[in-house]
């Protein structure tokens, strides 16, 4: 008998510990098995059961101040093997780099594809991960400080505050901001059976939101600095309700207020679940959770007006790891995977016996 969604609780299956900062992961195809891990200081890991080997080392290149560092690992689709591999992170300048390297028995070959000088060290964005078109997509946050002092985040003539496209079968790569008005969406990824882009976007001091955008759509305001969640921040006329930029924008899928015992107040973006072993009720739910916090929640996509929200909020106590929440992984059948990031841990999510 299928459980139902408001019976089946979850749980946790401890993966791996002792991991120095892991911080991201992702898998392969052709490696169902395994699951490649990235640590903050410049590592990358293949596990596979209780086995771990290293993939690359870039820690000569990384800088960890503040929020920097290396922030995410994607491989091309249909890969292989590990041994092209890209890689989003800040040098010792803490400028980011998005970087191509191809690993072989003589080393590795660094190509760089993009970089971007930051203002400030926190708000460098992080995630890199392929699309269903097969370009490679990287958030960037607005550049730091607080408040979005220079107001990136609805300037169109910088990738501070965007998710850029790389569209790789051109000769040369260039960047093309997909969407804007983003104060820092640490972890975004695509639905692997619709190709739907969910975004999780940290907030400034009240609000915290999930972003949605259709396969089929680009350029898209998601509102920072205008909008905080679904509220004015600093808009240019906070008190007309018919300004005209109030028409660009696109109100987040659900947001939820910071605070709290222990305080949320940072969001991080999940996965539409497509696996198998959590059963049918929870199929095409989105998970997401609080680095802060290490609330995990998931919620519905529904259609409602013309728009996709989150309806059906559930809070999954059991799968709280309390601070250091630094990512959710998803593995090559669809399977969800939580990463603390202070405690070098990565678990699995079960349905609890």
């Amino acid at each position: 008998m299928l459980l139902t969604l408001a019976l089946l609780q979850l749980n946790l299956e401890p993966v791996v510990e002792g991991l120095n900062s892991p911080i991201h992961a992702t898998a392969i195809q052709s490696d169902p098995l395994a699951l490649y891990i990235a640590e903050r200081k410049g590592r990358i890991l293949r596990l596979q059961g209780k086995n771990l080997s290293l993939i690359l080392d870039i820690s000569d290149k990384i800088d960890t101040k503040s929020e920097r560092g290396l922030l995410a690992i994607a491989f091309p689709p249909n890969a292989k093997n590990a041994d092209t591999l890209f890689a989003h992170y800040s040098d010792e300048k803490g400028t980011t780099h998005l970087s191509k390297f191809e690993i072989d028995l003589q080393g590795n070959r660094e190509t760089i594809l993009f970089t971007q000088k930051q203002p400030w060290a926190n708000h460098n964005g992080g995630q890199i991960c392929f699309g269903p078109d097969d370009a490679l997509y990287l958030g960037l946050g607005d550049g730091g400080a607080a408040n979005d002092p220079h107001d990136n985040g609805q300037n169109r003539e910088t990738y501070l505050g965007g998710i850029i496209r790389f569209d790789l079968t051109q000769k040369e790569v260039r960047p093309e901001l997909w969407h804007w008005g983003l104060r820092n969406p640490w972890r975004f990824s695509f639905d692997r059976k619709t190709g739907d882009l969910w975004i999780g976007d940290v907030g400034q001091n009240k609000w915290e939101e999930i972003d949605f955008a259709s396969v089929s759509e680009k350029h898209l305001n998601f509102g920072w600095r205008w909008r905080e969640g679904q509220h004015d921040f600093k808009p240019a006329k906070s008190t007309d309700q018919d300004a005209p930029w109030r028409a660009t924008l696109r109100e987040p899928a659900w947001e939820y207020a910071q605070g709290g015992t222990p305080r949320s107040c940072s969001v991080t973006g999940g996965f539409v679940y497509r696996g198998k072993k959590l059963g049918d009720s929870l199929q095409g739910h989105y998970f997401f959770g609080d680095w802060a916090s290490g609330v995990v929640w998931s919620g519905k996509p529904t259609l409602k007006e013309g728009a996709t929200i989150l309806t059906d909020i559930k809070e999954h106590p059991k799968l709280n790891l309390g601070f250091g929440l630094a990512s959710f992984a998803e593995d090559e059948n669809g399977e969800i995977y939580l990463i603390n990031m202070p405690e070098g841990s990565i678990s699995r999510l079960i349905i609890d016996s």
